[in-house]
């Protein structure tokens, strides 16, 4: 008997040895979808972060982030907010910090599901898949119903130059923590890489939007 239960002991250990690795390659193969991405127009840069094992990505630069001076609704040369939102409430947020994609999981096999991406030009919402390609760009797919009936579009991954480097955030899955190595952000319009508005916040300067949500790279 003592030697049966050495026996299925031992399984079991072989068996946990092998499923941790499994769950730990499982894990890293989920977060290649973090970081920044370009839209397929080219009009917005969104950030992909992950918290609980759920994934978001937040705009953080936008190609046009203020309003034309013909704006029709008399809002020339202000930043441009989600106004086409159904609630009437969150009509004057910025569509800088906008949430775009939430609520993924990773599905497995390079491909996150489960979430809804936003679409402020229009203030509909979608069901959304995103997938990564062997090419290393993500196909972004809304859609009604089921996901044979919606549009794809294609985004592209991008880089935060070294000068930004400074101002990096740490992401991990139980913490997120400020890299404290420099006092550094330059007002709204200042950078071509991220469009915040600084804020005091204790040794150096951040956004609103990065005590809420952590964005990776910040001027």
């Amino acid at each position: 008997m003592k030697s049966i239960s050495m026996y299925f002991f031992g399984f079991a250990l072989t068996a946990l040895a092998a499923f941790v690795p499994a769950v730990s390659h499982a894990g890293n193969d989920a977060d290649r979808i973090l970081g920044v991405w370009l839209t397929q127009d080219g009009k917005a840069r969104v950030q992909v972060v992950e918290q609980r094992g759920i994934y978001d990505g937040h705009i953080i630069w936008l190609k046009q982030p203020l309003y034309p001076a013909n704006d029709p609704h008399g809002m020339g040369g202000k930043p441009r907010v989600d106004r086409r939102n159904p609630r009437k409430s969150l009509r004057e947020r910025p569509i800088i910090g906008l949430p775009l994609v939430s609520g993924f999981h990773y599905a497995g096999d390079g491909e996150w599901d489960g979430g809804i991406i936003y679409d402020p030009e229009s203030g509909k919402t979608y069901r959304c898949k995103m997938t990564l390609t062997a090419e290393g760009t993500l196909r972004v797919r809304g859609y009604v119903g089921i996901s044979l009936f919606g549009r794809t579009t294609v985004w592209t991954r991008v880089t935060a130059p070294d000068s930004h480097a400074a101002a990096a955030i740490v992401h991990s899955k139980k913490r997120r923590s400020w890299l404290n190595s420099a006092a550094v952000a330059p007002a709204m319009g200042a950078c071509e890489w991220c469009q915040f508005e600084p804020v005091s916040a204790g040794p150096f300067s951040v956004s609103p939007l990065a005590a809420r949500s952590a964005p990776a790279w910040l001027c």
